[in-house]
């Protein structure tokens, strides 16, 4: 086993740290759950400090240097399933085991923890990868009054077990914690099998890998895909709104992705007509265009809008086609919501010395000239059949 990690993820590579270095901008965020065997108590290992409260689990970081958690180390102690693998010892931490060991075989709920002690709010969407799960028999089950043996103690005590251990199970208890209006962002790709096949048994490997393949190639992404191209624009509000009547909101429709004009190209590749609407359904405008600058590639997108309230909680959706649309990232929100998350009324200016009225200070710096601006040429040959890679693991 630690020959396998060591080979997979090196033999000196620490998981804290950006893993997007020399770009400026804040990596993705990776944790690993383990859970300490002196007391099950679930235990996060991570690339980021994560400042913020934590009830019921741990969110651990090495106090010094030296004492840094390796990729390695942490592949090993999330993969310490009890009676395979033996314990991994992580110093100022004890041993842990398999995170999944508990009631935590599907993470989702640790990750909407971390996702809300990080951000400190609800994330756009949630993907959940599962490692196959077995189907419930579809002809009934005889009922019986007698206790069978299948029924006395030690048999129901490890049923009880693997229920626990059940990764479906675990993501349809978190599904029906969610508000129905809500759940359309939670995504879950999972294979059906006749029967899960132990743990060790690697003989078992070539079928479930044909069964994979057959079970992607057959899989729609559409849905996924839309909800990650939304999520990767955001709006930022031009100016402080009145609190009075009807007014009409004035801002902006922005990229965060590393690479803006990559994106927009394989959306239009995909979708053709893709734009921009309100919640009501008025038309914001195309996506591509003449946002896009072609000098530093920051995406800018000015768009107006009318509330009737400041309170009034809107939404920004991406418009793909006639049945499919998305919210882009941060809403649904109101227009009061997005002027104090931008310290738009902030007395003394913001933290950052910008000053509270948008100005055009944010983004795109290039000097704009007289002449009249030309749209970046944006490629858009016939999309192939999509294909969308995603990868992951369950304890």
């Amino acid at each position: 086993m630690e020959a396998c990690v060591k080979e997979a993820f090196g033999a000196d590579t620490a998981l804290f740290g950006s893993t997007v270095p020399d770009v400026g901008i804040s990596g993705p965020k990776v944790a690993v759950t383990t859970m300490a065997v002196s007391n099950s108590r679930l235990c996060i290992l991570s690339n980021y400090n994560g400042a913020g409260d934590r009830h019921g689990y741990k969110h651990y970081r090495a106090s010094d240097a030296e004492d840094e958690i390796l990729v390695c180390d942490a592949a090993r102690a999330t993969s310490a399933a009890p009676s395979y693998f033996p314990a991994k010892f992580i110093r100022g931490l004890g041993l842990v085991q398999d995170g999944g060991a508990g009631k935590h075989n599907n993470p989702i709920d640790p990750a909407e923890w971390e996702s809300k002690a990080i951000w400190d709010g609800d994330p756009d969407l949630a993907v959940s990868i599962g490692t196959g799960f077995a189907q419930d028999p579809d002809s009934p089950q005889t009922v019986s009054g007698r206790l069978r043996l299948r029924d006395r103690f030690f048999p129901r005590l490890l049923r009880l077990f693997n229920a626990m251990l059940n990764a479906q199970s675990g993501w349809e208890d978190h599904l029906n914690r969610v508000h129905k209006d809500e759940r359309h962002k939670y995504f879950r790709i999972n294979i059906a099998m006749d029967r899960e096949p132990p743990l060790d048994d690697v003989g078992k490997i070539p079928e479930l890998e044909n069964l994979a393949t057959t079970f992607l190639q057959g899989y729609d992404f559409s849905s996924i895909t839309q909800a990650l191209f939304a999520a990767s624009f955001f709006f930022e509000l031009h100016r402080k709104p009145v609190a009075r009547g009807t007014s009409v909101c004035s801002g902006s429709i922005r990229c965060r992705s590393p690479d803006t004009r990559a994106l927009i190209e394989r959306i239009l590749q995909e979708y053709p007509a893709a734009s921009f609407t309100t919640k009501d359904g008025a038309n914001l405008g195309y996506i591509g265009g003449c946002s896009l600058c072609a000098k530093c590639g920051h995406y800018r997108k000015v768009v107006n809008f009318k509330v009737y309230h400041v309170d009034q909680s809107v939404s920004i959706h991406m418009q793909f086609n006639r049945l499919g649309r998305h919210r882009i990232s941060g809403f649904p929100q109101s227009i009061t919501q997005f002027a104090r998350l931008q310290l738009l009324d902030a007395a003394f200016g913001r933290a950052d010395h910008q000053i509270a009225d948008y100005a055009g200070t944010s983004g795109c710096q290039c000097q704009v000239t007289k002449k009249r601006k030309r749209p970046v040429p944006l490629i858009t040959r016939a999309s192939k059949r999509q294909c969308l890679e995603l990868t992951t693991e369950e304890n």
